[in-house]
């Protein structure tokens, strides 16, 4: 099986499409299966290998590999499955998750075998309850075989319960805080499963378990509240969380965020959780990354959600508000303006009657033009009309004002005009009166004087 070394996992699987494909090995005469998304190598000599002292009992030692070192796990000694000492182990699967490196040693590759996450069986639910820690699934590539499907990740938190430990104190220091909002957890391993469910539940998370894909899509559509936040595994029996996912983007609760929870942290998942629209994907054991995210998420729901209430009753509000500011200053406006009106036209009044000529004019304004004398008392009131019209703004009634005064200005200054020429007329015309009277006193004085000057004198 050399052909397999330094191959793309990453090729096996589609986006969304439910399916799976298995590593087959042997140990000691049994056949297991690993995800192959799980594997990045497959060597059958290890580089500088030395052993641990100290170490689990499971752990033969360490080697490198492409500059990492690398455990070196003994799988047949972890599951207590005899082994002939004439037979050592040919091969090591490289496995990644937990963004971890490890080295399971077996003793041969048997194949790679496809299948649908439908057709693998939850050991769970065939166990009946039986003890038994570390097989999650089981397939059967034939009628006549069944390769079991191991939970690696229990296996390496129980040879590395410090892993466990670390997630528990990041739970105990965190400050989110649930606040009774409901999550729903996909997982098939119990181990993470208990794991996120204990520590959601500690920081106030009402938590719902589902053992898989399937069973977590069930609950998702018969449950009456609808949940705040899924989070969800990615290699589950029967449907997987990338299926899972897809199902809830075509769902009335499409708009629910999803998590990818997964040990898988590669970027060819990454971008597969992306593509089918996941709101994250975050490698398992990153609890303290995880539960940034979550409240992250459940609280910018709610909040959305109030802020969109809010807005509503904002804009309401608002509206309101400005239809009754409008009233209320068009009402201001209706009685603002015939009192500056009122203002104006009393102060008119004032101004002319301040300019008007005095009583001895107005009679002598009969010996002037009729028409020019008209036209110059009324121009200054056609200027002044426009005056009497209601502005609506200060501005316009102060530049009206301003007009007015103006206008006013100038009919005085022609009402002088007028009121020189007719003292002038005036003058002339007494003048010409007393003129007249004086050359009619002398005429009459004269003839006067010729009748007494006949009188006296004697008759010849």
């Amino acid at each position: 099986m050399a052909h397999l070394d330094g191959f793309e996992a990453n090729s096996y699987l589609k986006s969304g499409a439910n399916e799976l494909r298995v590593l087959e090995y042997n140990v000691c005469g049994m056949s297991f299966g690993i995800n192959i998304l799980k594997v990045k190598k497959i060597v059958s000599h290890m580089n500088q290998f030395m052993s641990m002292p100290e170490s689990h009992a499971a752990i033969r030692g360490v080697f490198e590999e492409r500059g990492n070192v690398v455990p070196l796990i003994d799988l047949a000694f972890f599951l207590g499955i005899p082994r002939d000492e004439d037979k050592p182990p040919e091969k090591v699967i490289i496995t990644e998750f937990f963004e971890m490196q490890n080295g399971f040693w077996v003793d041969r590759i048997d194949w790679i075998h496809h299948f649908k996450w439908e057709d693998v069986i939850d050991a769970a639910g065939v166990m009946h309850g039986f003890d038994q820690k570390y097989v999650i699934g089981i397939v059967k590539p034939s009628e006549d075989k069944m390769i079991l499907l191991l939970d690696y990740e229990n296996i390496i938190l129980d040879i590395c319960p410090q892993l466990r430990r670390d997630t528990n104190e990041m739970a105990e220091k965190s400050e989110v805080e649930g606040r009774g909002r409901r999550i729903l957890v996909a997982e098939d391993s119990p181990a993470i499963r208990n794991m996120l469910a204990t520590e959601l539940s500690e920081v106030g998370f009402e938590v719902e378990q589902a053992r898989d894909g399937h069973e977590g899509w069930e609950k998702f559509q018969e449950t009456k509240e609808p949940y705040d936040l899924v989070i969800s595994d990615v290699e589950m029996p029967r449907m997987d969380g990338l299926a899972l996912t897809v199902a809830i983007r075509g769902s009335e609760q499409k708009d629910t965020p999803v998590i990818v929870y997964s040990s898988i942290g590669d970027i060819g998942m990454k971008a597969r959780a992306n593509f089918l629209k996941a709101n994250a994907h975050i490698t398992k054991l990153n609890f303290e990354e995880l539960l940034l995210e979550v409240d992250k998420m459940t609280r910018d729901k709610g909040r959305i959600e109030v802020e969109a209430d809010n807005f509503e009753e904002s804009a309401s509000d608002d509206l309101i508000l400005k239809e009754t500011e409008d009233e209320e200053s068009e009402k201001e406006t209706a009685s603002e303006e015939p009192q500056e009106n009122k203002e104006e036209t009393e102060a008119e009044p004032a101004e002319d009657k301040a300019e008007e000529e005095p009583e001895e004019d107005k009679g002598l304004a009969m010996t002037l033009d009729p028409e020019e004398d008209k036209s110059e008392i009324e121009k200054p009131k056609a200027e002044a009309k426009p005056k009497k019209s209601a502005s609506k703004s200060k501005a316009g009634s102060t530049k009206k004002r301003a007009s007015n005064k103006k206008s006013a200005a100038k009919a005085s200054t022609k009402k002088k005009k007028s009121s020189t020429k007719k003292s002038t007329a005036k003058s002339s015309t007494a003048k010409k009166k007393s003129a007249s009277t004086n050359k009619t006193g002398s005429k009459k004085k004269s003839e006067g004087t010729k009748r007494a000057s006949k009188k006296k004198t004697p008759v010849a």
